[in-house]
């Protein structure tokens, strides 16, 4: 063979190696990084996911992570105080990281090692600081031989910021390899045959306050992302609790869907209370109101995972379908609502919330007559809604919500017609997460990941816990990486929560009158909700007579 020929072979051999000694990674940009949610749960999601695919617990080997920490303070300034929240708040947590002294120190190690590839603290607050830093990210990925799998990031940021820091993404800040990415984009490939780099990025609610600021900011952040790049976090969707619902009726889908109709249900409570009151943060809290706050998300998603039809894909074998399908079914419910009125619902406001109000405006209104002007906002609701299919017809949902309750406790609650109770615990109620059953109603299978919570196992299976109970971050996080959209809010689903709260919102804001005033407890509220309840039941014929509560 010629020299020539030779020295080419050479070449492309030499190319080749270089090309199989790259290792897989995924940058991760988090947008905010100085802010509570990260020095509270971000960091150290980051870590434990980091942690998990060192032990290939997510599968096939996963690429490297390494995160890129950033926000709008000044460099130098922003450095000093990542590195405080480094210090202060990367840290091993026993019955989370580690159980025995040897994990601990397995740990710790980890953390060492997972520190030298969070990279310097760099100021984001121009256009062209998410160029440079695309540049940077470049040269770190050449540097180091890296070879991008995708690149996260993470918007811990106010939603006013949306729209800019979109358009800088788009413009910047994708991998270098990617492009606008179509329906087609997982199949994707570079011309190296490998696949093309995916761009994910998270943002925080609220999305918008009522369907027009929320379509204005959909159609503001699809001008620069598509919709599969869009993940919307609401971290009660990575609560163990709160998943296990569906995945409770999949398990036992041959028994309890039959049951979960109105032939059998009498009604189903949502609910959702808080000990706390809005003390020092009432200020923000006075534009948005329980509504707003819990209603709209929170709660409506614990709803639909409890009440929408299931798929018939199955997420490990047809992923995307099967993510995609979870959505429409979750649009098809709220779409099937109508939108609750003014006398749909209870309403008040805890005793002391219109002094907190006063204190907070106090910090920047120098008006006394602004600072006292009444408010009028409710912090506790509980909306009756009932839907308007074949499935669910006539069934009542109590949707309930509250600041300064008696109890702090989240669940999803069918009560049946003959008295028998199906109970989705998220937290609290002094047995924590789990799922119960009363008496009459079937054994079920355990969903994968929950045990038989009876102290001696052998009991008929009406009472399961979770194995373990990661943070609602960490597991939204780990969703995250592995592109898993179905625990995220599409934005078909989004508009179509909207327009079911919309109007009861609009028909609040025009609202003169103070809520109903109660106590720290609640128990004025609850006694009207009960009478209440009662003239609904009279008033939809009888609906719900026979409700009765199980022995749980």
């Amino acid at each position: 063979m010629p020299p020539f020929y030779l020295l080419l072979l050479a070449l492309c051999l030499a190319l080749t190696a270089a090309q199989d000694t790259t290792t897989p990674v995924v940058n991760v940009v988090l947008v905010g990084a100085l802010g509570d949610l990260s020095k509270k749960y971000l960091i150290q999601a980051f870590a434990r996911l980091d942690a998990i695919k060192k032990t290939q617990a997510m599968g096939a080997a996963q690429p490297e992570l390494v995160l890129w920490p950033g926000s709008r303070s000044a460099t130098d300034k922003g450095r000093l105080a990542m590195a405080d929240i480094l210090k202060q708040h990367l840290a091993c947590k026993k019955g989370t990281d580690f159980n025995l002294p040897g994990e601990k120190q397995d740990c710790v190690a980890h953390q060492s090692k997972f520190k030298t590839r969070i990279m310097p603290y760099l100021q984001l607050k121009h256009d062209q600081q998410y160029k440079d830093l695309n540049a940077a990210i470049d040269a770190h990925n050449t540097e180091h031989h890296y070879q991008e799998s995708g690149r996260l990031l993470y918007l811990s940021i106010p939603p006013k910021a949306y729209h800019s820091v979109s358009k800088s993404i788009g413009q910047h800040l994708r991998p270098a390899t990617t492009f606008p990415r179509t329906a087609d984009a997982a199949t994707t490939t570079t011309n190296n045959d490998r696949p093309a780099p995916w761009l994910r990025v998270v943002f925080e609610k609220p999305f918008g306050s009522d369907e027009a600021s929320a379509i204005e900011l959909a159609t503001s952040i699809g001008e620069s992302l598509q919709e599969e790049e869009i993940y919307r976090i609401d971290h009660y969707l990575g609560k163990a609790g709160v998943q296990v619902i569906y995945q409770f009726r999949v398990a036992n889908a041959e028994t309890y869907e039959a049951l979960l109709t109105h032939e059998h249900v009498a009604h189903v409570d949502v609910v959702m209370t808080e000990q706390t009151d809005c003390a020092g943060r009432a200020g923000y809290y006075d534009d948005y109101g329980v509504v707003r706050d819990l209603h709209q998300n929170h709660l409506s998603e614990m709803m639909a995972l409890g009440m929408m039809d299931l798929v018939n894909t199955k997420p490990t074998v047809q992923h995307q379908q099967h993510n995609e399908a979870m959505n429409q079914h979750k649009m098809h419910l709220f779409n099937a609502i109508p939108a609750p009125s003014f006398t749909d619902a209870i309403l008040g406001q805890y005793q002391t919330y219109q002094e907190h109000v006063e204190q907070d405006r106090a910090k920047w209104m120098k008006d006394d007559a602004q600072i006292t002007q009444k408010t009028v906002t409710p912090t506790f609701a509980a909306v009756r809604l009932h839907l308007d299919n074949d499935r669910w017809r006539n069934v009542p949902v109590y949707v309930t919500s509250g600041k300064a309750m008696d109890t702090r406790e989240a669940y999803v609650r069918f009560v049946f017609k003959n008295g028998e109770e199906l109970l989705f615990n998220v937290q609290g109620g002094g047995k924590g997460t789990h799922v119960q059953a009363t008496r009459g109603l079937p054994v079920f299978d355990i969903p994968k990941g929950w045990t038989n919570g009876n102290v001696d196992g052998t009991t008929p299976t009406r009472f399961i816990t979770p194995l373990s109970n990661p943070g609602a971050y960490d597991n939204l996080v780990a969703k995250v990486w592995q592109g898993d959209t179905s625990h995220f809010v599409a934005t078909d689903t989004l508009l179509a929560s909207w327009r079911l709260w919309t109007p009861l919102l609009h028909e609040l804001e025009v609202q003169e009158e103070t809520p109903l005033t109660y106590t720290q407890g609640e128990f004025e509220m609850q006694a009207a909700l009960a009478e209440c309840k009662r003239d609904w039941f009279r008033a939809s014929e009888g609906q719900g007579q026979g409700v009765g509560h199980g022995e749980l």
